[in-house]
């Protein structure tokens, strides 16, 4: 069987991660004699100058030269409405199967039917073996995780995890556009103008934050990969393609910290910290000394930290059950260690005021991590926030651009009017946030980086001139 793959347009998405999820779909798939061929919406679109119409004609271009048996579209809610215009004009050359995954079908697979009628069958969790099992040919309303339309309704099964995760295939990289991601860039590991292939060695997390989806797909816990496997997975990325950069795209890489010591040992062992830089996500309380140490050894050079805020009534609202001070003590501690931090802050929770909005980043400001982003509170469906104040939006409302968009630039809790947010966004953060971003290149980069920066830029140099003068004040 045929099967293509294509990932949503992702317009506001900077960084160069790779849909490692569909890889892994495609390798189980490639293991059992299929061929898959992955159709990019969001690297396209930025190949082709973000233009949605040459996008489109390419993606019709692409369908009918591999000719699928099935198109298997990825789907997240804030950009819901490009699968459903994607299976609205696929529709009109192809009538064939058409199945949806993704966060957004897996919080809403009844819904996603109803409102996309051009699509076959819905996806809930893990797609790897159900993948697996429909290009087999076995009966959908067999498998496990399958929603779809009977004579009498809508037959949804509960999806099964994957028990032993080591028994999967490698990640088929070679379905992706490897040109695109693994050009150099300075966004993937922010600030550190590296070629970086994108690794997932668990699946989950072991706490329920009450705005994350993570625990959606995955189901509750946490599955590893032994750290044997992530050493082959590395051999094998490493031997294969030109690469200087990792980025551990686990949730929560220290969730295990005897197995991610382990895979810090295995390493060095074999010299990855010699030719390698890479980053990894964690949450804040996991930071300490000792493990600092081992990570530095190993070639760890980026930490990001969801520290969300600096106040324990915001933490608690969003069920992080984390010590406030736990944010500062991680990042004081990153920068007396010498690797580099990003944090991750929250807008747009309850009781915010714009004085809090300030005391929040002058905290941050003392703290000074490397890089930050601060994104506002979005509910997605399946997690408790929208469960307890999403106002069942996707269940009620239309599934338009202008819809979704609405509901993802406001916010639902905060007192604040969002133009009064949005200027204080542009006068009072953004300055700072593109400060330490410039003086996060300037530190991490040789200096060839900014010769080539400059050819294309050449206000770059006025910026750099002075935040060289900055950078040392900023140390």
């Amino acid at each position: 069987m045929r099967i293509l793959f294509i990932t949503p347009l992702l317009t506001r998405f900077g960084a160069r991660w790779m849909p490692i999820g569909i890889c892994s779909m495609a390798a189980v798939l490639d293991a059992q004699g299929h061929e898959t061929m992955l159709f990019d919406r969001a690297a396209v679109y930025d190949l082709l100058g973000k233009d949605r119409l040459r996008t489109r004609d390419a993606m019709k271009r692409a369908i009918l030269r591999f000719s699928p048996d099935m198109i298997a579209m990825s789907t997240v809610s804030p950009a819901i409405f490009d699968t459903v215009d994607c299976v609205q004009f696929i529709r009109t050359f192809y009538n064939k199967t058409v199945i949806a995954g993704g966060h957004h079908v897996t919080a809403l697979p009844e819904m996603t039917l109803r409102r996309i009628p051009g699509v076959d069958l819905a996806v809930s969790g893990e797609g790897e073996l159900v993948l697996a099992s429909l290009a087999k040919g076995d009966d959908p309303f067999s498998i496990p995780g399958i929603s779809g339309r009977k004579r009498d309704g809508i037959v949804s099964l509960p999806p099964q995890k994957i028990a032993v995760l080591d028994a999967l295939p490698f990640p088929k990289m070679d379905i992706l556009n490897l040109t695109y991601y693994l050009e150099k860039n300075p966004v993937t590991i922010r600030g550190f103008n590296l070629s970086v292939a994108t690794v997932l060695t668990s699946r989950g997390c072991p706490h329920r934050c009450a705005f994350c989806t993570e625990s959606l797909t995955y189901g509750p816990g946490v599955r590893f990969h032994s750290p044997e496997y992530v050493l082959a997975c590395l051999r094998e990325i490493t031997g294969r393609y030109a690469v200087n950069g990792l980025y551990f795209l686990d949730n929560d890489f220290l969730a295990n910290r005897d197995r991610a010591e382990a895979i810090c040992a295995l390493m060095m062992d074999n010299g990855f910290q010699k030719r390698l830089k890479w980053a990894i996500q964690t949450r804040a309380d996991r930071i300490d000394g000792p493990i600092l140490s081992v990570l530095k050894k190993a070639g760890c050079v980026k930490i990001e930290l969801g520290i969300e805020s600096g106040h324990q009534h915001h933490l608690d609202q969003v069920n992080k059950n984390e010590d406030s001070a736990a944010g500062e003590r991680s990042l004081r501690l990153c920068r007396k260690n010498g690797v580099r931090s990003h944090a991750y802050m929250l807008m747009g929770l309850e009781n915010e005021t714009i004085e809090g909005l300030n005391r929040q980043l002058a905290w941050l400001k003392q703290l000074k991590p490397d890089t930050s982003t601060w994104s506002l509170l979005h509910m997605y469906p399946g997690t408790l926030l929208y469960r307890r104040k999403g106002d069942r939006f996707f269940e009620t409302q239309s599934w338009s651009e202008t819809a979704v968009n609405a509901y993802y630039s406001r916010s639902h809790l905060s007192g604040i009017p969002d133009e009064e947010r949005r200027r204080w966004v542009e006068t009072r953060l953004n300055p700072w946030l593109r400060q330490i971003s410039v003086l996060s290149h300037l530190r991490n980069n040789p200096v060839s980086f900014w010769f080539e920066a400059l050819a294309r830029d050449p206000l770059l140099k006025l910026r750099g001139v002075l935040n060289h003068i900055r950078t040392r004040l900023y140390r």
